[in-house]
C-alpha cells in the first residue's frame, strides 16, 4: 500500500517552482511536429535579442558544416594532383653491386603503349632548361622542361623513366677527376641500358616488346646514340639475355655535340665503344679526349629514325655539330634550329617542349616524324648565326 502511495504521488502536477526545467527537458513540449520550439523560455530571455531573420539564417548551413565541407574538398584536390606531379624516385641496382642508378619513374595513367628514357647532360641533373643555380642538382620539383614533359608522356600512356648518371662529379662523395672523362661515355651507355631494362620489367607483358625511344640532352646525346647503335648491333633492342629486348624507335637529342680525337675516328664494334684518348690527356672541352664521332657514324650506319634539336645561340656546343650529324644520319631525321636559344634552350623552352611532344610519341606510333629538315635559322660551315 506504502508503494502504491509513492507512485500515485509521482504522477500528481509538479509544483510551479520546476515546471520551468521540466518544460525544457521534455522534448515533446519544447518542439512540434514542424521542428518549431515552442519554448517559452528563450523567447522570454532577457539576454538575447528576438530576430526577425530566422528563415534567412535556416538557409545557411552551420560553420562548421562549412569548413568540413572545404577541408573535403581541398583533401581530394591534393590528392589528384599528386598523382601525375610527382614521380616514383628509384634507385636501380646494377649488377655489380655499385651505387645504383638514381631515377624518377613517370607511371603511365593507362596502359603502357611505349617507353621514353631522358638522358641528362655531363653534369647530370634534371636536363635541359635549367638555371645555373639548379645545374647537377636531382629534384623533380626544379622548374626545366623533362619533368613536365615526361608527366605529359605518362598521362599518353608512355612510361618515362628520368634517369642521373652513377658517374656523377657534382654527388656528393663521387670521385674526383671524372667530369667528361672518357670511361663516362662508356659508363654512360651502361646507364641508359639499365634504364631501359628497368622500364621494361615495369611495364611490358609477358612476350610482349614495347617501343623505345632514347632523348638525350648534351652530352647524352652521343651517349643514347651510342647505346641505340650498339643495341642493333646486339640483336636490336636493349636488354638483358633473358629479358627480352625492346625495340629502338628512334633518338631525340637536344644539344647534342660531336668530339674528334687527335688520333682520329674510330671504327665502332659490336663487342663495345672504341675509346681513345685518357682522362689525364682530356682537354677542358665538352667531350674532350674520347672518340664520340664513331658512336654518331655507328648510329647513322643503323638507320634508326633521329630527330634533334639545337639552339643557334649556344655557346657550349657548337650547332654545327648538331648539322654534321644531321647530314650524315641515313634513316628518317628532322631538326629544328632555334634562333635566340642557348645550350640549355632557356628562352625557347616552350618551343622545344612542344617539338618533342610531338616527335616522341610519332617516333612511338610510326618510327618516324617529319622527312626533310624543319629549319628555323640556318645553320653553315663557317657562319654559324647565334643570334
Amino acid at each position: 500500500a506504502k508503494s502504491n502511495a509513492l507512485v500515485r504521488a509521482s504522477k500528481r502536477p509538479s509544483p510551479l517552482w520546476c515546471m520551468r526545467p521540466s518544460h525544457a527537458a521534455t522534448p515533446s513540449r519544447s518542439s512540434n511536429s514542424t521542428g518549431r520550439t515552442s519554448t517559452p523560455t528563450r523567447k522570454a530571455s532577457p539576454t538575447r535579442k528576438p530576430t526577425s531573420s530566422s528563415k534567412k539564417m535556416s538557409k545557411v548551413p552551420p560553420k562548421g558544416f562549412v569548413k568540413a565541407v572545404s577541408l573535403a574538398g581541398k583533401k581530394k584536390a591534393s590528392k589528384a594532383r599528386s598523382i601525375p606531379d610527382v614521380p616514383q624516385r628509384v634507385l636501380i641496382a646494377d649488377r655489380l653491386g655499385g651505387s645504383g642508378l638514381r631515377a624518377h619513374y613517370y607511371r603511365p595513367s593507362t596502359q603502357a603503349v611505349g617507353l621514353a628514357v631522358l638522358a641528362p647532360g655531363s653534369r647530370g641533373g634534371m636536363g635541359p632548361g635549367q638555371t645555373p643555380s639548379t645545374i647537377g642538382k636531382f629534384d623533380p620539383n626544379i622548374r626545366c622542361i623533362y619533368p613536365q614533359f615526361a608527366q605529359r608522356l605518362a598521362s599518353n600512356g608512355i612510361a618515362t623513366l628520368h634517369f642521373t648518371w652513377r658517374l656523377n662529379p657534382t654527388r656528393k662523395g663521387a670521385p674526383p677527376g671524372t667530369l667528361k672523362s672518357p670511361a663516362q661515355l662508356l659508363l654512360g651507355v651502361e646507364d641508359i641500358a639499365l634504364a631501359a631494362r628497368y622500364l621494361r620489367a615495369r611495364q611490358s607483358r609477358a612476350g610482349e616488346s614495347l617501343p623505345l625511344v632514347l632523348v638525350g640532352f648534351s652530352f647524352g646525346g652521343p651517349a643514347v646514340m651510342a647505346a641505340a647503335a650498339l643495341a642493333v648491333a646486339e640483336g636490336g633492342g636493349l636488354g638483358a639475355p633473358g629479358d627480352g629486348i625492346s625495340p629502338i624507335a628512334g633518338v631525340c637529342t637536344i644539344g647534342c655535340g660531336m668530339r674528334v680525337s687527335k688520333q682520329g675516328s674510330a671504327s665502332f664494334k659490336a663487342t663495345g665503344l672504341r675509346l681513345v684518348g685518357g682522362a689525364s690527356k682530356a682537354k677542358p672541352h665538352e667531350y674532350g679526349g674520347l672518340d664520340s664521332e664513331s658512336c654518331v657514324d655507328a648510329y647513322a650506319v643503323a638507320g634508326l629514325p633521329l630527330a634533334m634539336i639545337h639552339g643557334l645561340a649556344d655557346v657550349t656546343v657548337d650547332p654545327v655539330a648538331s648539322a654534321t650529324i644531321f647530314e650524315r644520319a641515313r634513316g628518317p631525321k628532322a631538326a629544328l634550329w632555334l634562333r635566340g636559344a642557348d645550350h640549355h634552350g632557356r628562352a625557347r623552352s616552350e618551343e622545344i617542349s612542344a617539338t618533342l611532344d610531338e616527335w616522341v610519341p610519332a617516333l612511338l606510333e610510326r618510327g618516324s616524324v617529319k622527312r626533310g629538315s624543319v629549319e628555323r635559322g640556318s645553320v653553315e660551315r663557317g657562319s654559324v648565326e647565334r643570334g
